[in-house]
């Protein structure tokens, strides 16, 4: 048998123990407002009405408990042979996907080993790069030289004055 013809009964099962289930709510909810009006306008038909209803309800309790029982045993039942060609058919493709898996994974390595060994050149720069980057590099030489050198004579003397100093407090 295919899971699908299992789980397709397995679902039609539940169905009609969900419309029976419906049936019974709907005939116990007509026989309590029943039950109620009776009580409301007076009646004494109320007791037979109650009688009746609970012989209902238990009708309906043992039918949706067999019911439920069969489903239960259904869902828990041995496996029959026929499931093992299904079993048989999932582990060869099983099998199958671990080996295109091995083989992507292999394939990639190889990639990324190959790119690893054998490094690509680094392409020629132009001339013009090549002139545009020189420069570039001269005035980042001479702007650390500017950083180097010394204040000019004025500032350090005026920086020495006020350190040299402090005042009456000092």
């Amino acid at each position: 048998m295919n899971q699908n013809d299992v789980l397709g009964e397995i679902l039609e099962q539940g169905q009609s123990l969900v419309k029976k289930g419906g049936k019974a709510v709907k005939s116990s909810v007509s026989d309590t407002v029943k039950v109620a009006a009776g009580q409301v306008t007076g009646d004494n038909g109320s007791q037979d009405n109650s009688d009746r209803s609970q012989d209902v309800q238990t009708d309906v309790d043992t039918a949706n408990k067999a019911e439920t029982e069969e489903l239960v045993k259904g869902l828990y039942a041995k496996s029959k042979p026929g499931n093992q060609t299904a079993q048989t058919s999932q582990s060869v493709k099983e099998a199958d996907d671990k080996q295109k898996l091995e083989k992507l994974r292999q394939e990639l390595h190889g990639q990324y080993y190959q790119k690893l060994v054998n490094r690509p050149k680094p392409k020629e720069e132009r001339p013009a790069e090549k002139v545009e980057r020189e420069d570039k590099q001269k005035m980042a030489d001479l702007q650390e030289k500017e950083a180097k050198k010394p204040a000019p004579l004025a500032v350090q003397r005026a920086q020495q004055s006020t350190e040299k100093y402090r005042g009456p407090s000092g």
